[in-house]
């Protein structure tokens, strides 16, 4: 079986592989902390840790492989709502799992095999932790990595042993049962007590697992001599060793730092050279020829053939593609070019190694991880910053386009953060005090105040503000400075802040301040009377109020006829002398001001009554 039903997988990428440093490609691990963005592909879509523990996922999503709850692509990264403090992702066939710092396997997309390890078949459009009945946790714990197949998971736990999960059909979960659910250790025939310290896996049911003495142990299909053991059989569910090319396959071979595999081909790190085995139809293997090998050999330096590859970092595989970082951060790609992913300008498969170059012809250079599948690479540079070129039908690129390019385009990892993290009004103050997680406040003003301005501040300073007034047009307002005046009718005044993250696919977020300007009520003048004596002096108070509690100011309409007034136009006071020029009574008129609005009329009744002259005395009636 050459080619036939095995490519229709096989251009995919079968793994995601991360470096770490000479101990090669790591799937996911737990156990080194997070320095550059750790980042992982499937066949049509691509996972990222940023640095602060997060996840974010973009590219195909029909089988909810983004983890974002929806099945919908997205051209733009978009983050994993629920992960937090992982250190590292990765990515199968249709499925996805994050290593969290604290040993646990979170996953979710396809579950149709129970690759999702959770002991359903339920397909999850959210992460959930794998389990482990064993386990007293009823979880599995203390992973240091995790890769994914096509339809099964493999995970490496600190101890070193290995544990695999999902379909068997082909023997890629190293024992014999059908499926699995839940985890299940695999134990190596005749060496049970073995530990290992790096695991891989292909879409195309196949498992690989390096021993901390650097053996390598395979299992699964064989059909092109994939396992390095020098056969070429259609499965093996009990786990082989590749071997030794350095004895002339005489015996098991040792010391490998680390492995990368691709669809149907394998490649081995040791000591800075290169090794491969496998289908070689693209010239994956990159000896300058597209015959297979089910044993390893040595990757030439380039197409000359004189000598081999030398000076490697790291080594990565996907689909029928092979890229190697070397020790200088320069790339050196071979086999399937179709998508140009080898990046030398051409879409020419290359049987050996090539330089990969930027678009102005100089070599890429400063690269300190990558990803590839059979039609993308995803790379990351030293200053963190991820680039991407090829295929982009699903958007995979991330570079907010379905569109696939030659050119290398910067991913762009969106913020989707549309918190307030401060709100100050000019005047009065914000009931409640404000917090981020609190949406909706109230201010009440005096009904003097005509207007008022905000000060917005969000967490994200990438986030832009708008202002809208009573439901009306919104206005962009900037970040962490006063907004325009608002103006303000008198009543209930509802101003929306709508926060729009940076990321233009997220949700928005709105905080409402309901601003109440006080009515402005009309004063009021009371009408009263009062009784003196005859030719007497009096001192009294005008009778004036405001339910505004606003200040007032008093006036005389209208003095008496029948004595002389003073006033105070403040307080209200008033001094009333009677002139003794007829009996009867008197009255004077005044109103009061708010400032705004002046009352009616209020009237100051005054009666006389007879006294003796000499005892002169007033009181209020």
């Amino acid at each position: 079986m050459k080619r036939g039903w095995k490519k229709v997988l096989g251009w995919t990428l079968m793994i995601s592989i991360l470096s770490l440093n000479l101990a090669g490609m790591i799937a996911a691990s737990a156990s080194e902390e997070v320095a550059y963005p750790e980042i992982a592909s499937g066949s049509s879509h691509s996972l990222a840790v940023k640095k602060d523990g997060t996840v974010w996922g973009w590219g195909n999503n029909d089988n909810y492989q983004l983890g974002n709850g929806t099945a919908e692509r997205t051209h733009t990264p978009l983050q994993v709502p629920g992960l937090a403090n992982v250190a590292s992702v990765a990515a199968g066939l249709n499925f996805s799992a994050a290593v969290k710092k604290d040993g646990t396997i979170w996953i979710w997309g396809n579950n149709t095999y129970g690759q999702l390890g959770d002991g359903t078949q339920v397909s999850r459009k959210l992460p959930v932790q794998v389990k482990d009945p064993s386990d007293p946790t009823g979880y599995l714990t203390g992973v240091k990595q995790v890769a994914l197949g096509g339809t099964h998971a493999i995970a490496m736990k600190a101890d070193g042993t290995v544990w695999t999960w999902g379909s068997n059909a082909l023997g890629q979960l190293g024992y014999v049962v059908s499926s699995q659910l839940t985890p299940k250790q695999v134990i190596m025939p005749d060496h049970p007590d073995v530990r290992f310290k790096q695991v891989a896996a292909t879409n195309t049911h196949r498992s690989f697992a390096v021993s901390t003495n650097g053996e390598i142990w395979a299992w699964g299909t064989n059909s092109s001599g994939e396992l390095g053991n020098g056969l070429s059989e259609y499965s093996r569910v009990i786990p082989t060793r590749v071997l030794n090319p350095e004895t002339n396959y005489t015996s098991t071979w040792t010391g490998v730092d680390s492995i990368a595999v691709g669809g149907y081909h394998a490649l081995a790190l040791k000591g800075g050279a290169v090794w491969a085995w496998g289908d070689n139809y693209l010239g994956q293997l990159g000896i300058n020829s597209n015959t297979d090998k089910a044993k390893p050999v040595k990757v030439l330096a380039n197409v000359s053939g004189t000598a081999s590859l030398s000076s490697v970092k790291s080594v990565f595989a996907g689909g029928d593609t092979s890229i190697a970082i070397m020790q200088d951060g320069t790339l050196r790609g071979w086999g399937a070019n179709n998508y140009i992913q080898l990046s030398d300008g051409t879409p020419t498969n290359r049987y050996a190694p090539v330089v990969m170059k930027q678009k102005n012809g100089q070599p890429l250079a400063n690269i300190v991880k990558l990803t590839v599948t059979g039609t993308f690479v995803i790379t990351v540079r030293e200053d963190t910053t991820l680039w991407a070129w090829g295929a982009s039908g699903s958007g995979e690129l991330g570079n907010g386009s379905y569109t696939g390019t030659i050119d290398h385009v910067k991913v762009k990892v969106y913020l989707t953060n549309a918190d307030l993290s401060g709100l100050q009004v000019s005047t009065s103050a914000l009931e409640p005090t404000f917090s981020s997680a609190t949406t909706d406040y109230a201010v009440t003003v005096h009904h003097t105040v005509g207007s008022i301005s905000f000060t917005p501040k969000t967490a994200d300073v990438r986030a832009s503000i708008n202002v809208s007034m009573n439901g009306g047009p919104a206005e962009e307002t900037p970040n962490g400075t006063a907004s325009d005046p608002i103006a303000l009718a008198y009543g209930a005044n509802e101003v929306s802040f709508i926060v729009k993250p940076e990321d233009p696919t997220a949700p928005s977020r709105v905080y409402r301040v309901t601003v109440t300007r006080m009515n402005n009520h009309v004063p009021v003048a009371d009408i009263f009377g009062l009784t003196i004596d005859e030719g007497s002096r009096f001192v009294g108070r005008m009778r004036g109020s405001d339910p505004d509690q606003d200040p007032l100011k008093y006036e005389l309409v209208r003095g008496p006829s029948k004595g002389t007034i003073v006033i105070d136009p403040i307080t209200g006071a008033f001094t009333y002398q009677h002139d003794r020029s007829t009996t009867g009574g008197d009255s004077f008129v005044y109103r009061v001001y708010d400032g705004t609005s002046y009352s009616e009329n209020g009237v100051v009744a005054i009666f006389f009554r007879d006294v003796p002259e000499e005892d002169p005395i007033g009181e209020e009636m």
